[in-house]
């Protein structure tokens, strides 16, 4: 393999990771819209 097919899968491994960890921020950020949002109303 070469060098720049060796950086080019570490590259791909790190897009993946980042992917990730956008993902569950946007998640976390969508739960915390929901739970101001039931703050906001009461429990109804």
């Amino acid at each position: 393999m070469s060098d720049l097919e060796q950086r080019i899968e570490e590259l791909e491994k790190r897009v993946t990771e980042l992917e990730g960890q956008v993902l569950e921020q946007l998640n976390l950020e969508e739960i915390g819209r929901k739970i101001v949002k039931r703050l906001k109303g009461g429990f109804k």
